[in-house]
């Protein structure tokens, strides 16, 4: 059944207490606390803010945290802190106002894997602002092939990355046999791929989602920003 998580689609399909959840780009761990209280499983959020990090860590010990960026190789890379905290960043944008930048550890994600003793990811959230192209650059389709789903956030949108990156993304996926439903009316900022070799959905099934709870998804995400402008307008 496909369901919404923070912004972000899933299939229910595969995932219980004993799936791994990796959340990259967690911000304030949102999507990492909201699987572990819907499913009961184990999740690691990958966080390059340190008051992120820190928010998380307070809030919750029930999700492994990760100080961090991700991206191609191992090292240390300049994080743009934005005042709309969300849209920090260690791909910057010209012309965007960043109130400062820090130096911060940037991991790949097998090395991320590897240290979590992980050996298998049922579900990769990424929403890293721009670093999902260095990151998929350096993932071997190996690795690739044996996650259950990924659900992305793409940034061509922003200007972060180009389409053409995205495209390439969304094509080698597909090469690999992952399924794409696109859950954003007018761009790629929720776009899931799920894998049919673990992540097991009927041709019904598949189809409802498409056709259905798709679209019952958007019009519920339509009420709530309508509803939150009214509030803000009240306010």
């Amino acid at each position: 059944m496909l369901i919404d998580i923070a912004g972000h689609g899933i299939m229910t399909e595969g995932i219980s207490s004993e799936s791994t959840v990796i959340d990259l780009g967690a911000h304030d761990g949102t999507f990492s606390r909201q699987m572990v209280a819907r499913f009961g499983c184990k999740a690691v959020a990958v966080e390059p803010s340190a008051e992120h990090c820190d928010r998380i860590s307070k809030e919750t010990d029930s999700i492994s945290v990760v100080r961090a960026a991700v991206g191609a190789t191992d090292g240390f890379v300049n994080f743009h802190v934005c005042e709309n905290r969300m849209s920090s960043t260690i791909c910057p944008v010209d012309g965007e106002p960043y109130v400062r930048i820090e130096s911060v550890k940037c991991l790949t994600l097998e090395t991320i894997l590897q240290s979590q003793n992980i050996s298998r990811v049922d579900v990769l959230k990424v929403d890293v602002e721009g670093a999902e192209v260095s990151l998929f650059e350096s993932v071997s389709d190996e690795m690739l092939g044996a996650i259950g789903q990924i659900t992305l956030e793409f940034h061509d949108f922003c200007g972060m990355i180009t389409s053409s990156d995205a495209d390439a993304i969304q094509d080698r996926l597909k090469r690999l046999g992952f399924r794409e439903i696109c859950l954003s009316r007018t761009n790629r900022e929720n776009v899931l791929f799920f894998n049919p070799r673990f992540c097991h959905v009927s041709a019904l099934a598949e189809l409802r989602a498409r056709v259905v709870t798709r679209n019952l998804l958007g019009l519920g995400r339509i009420w709530e920003r309508r509803h939150d402008r009214r509030n803000a307008i009240q306010a």
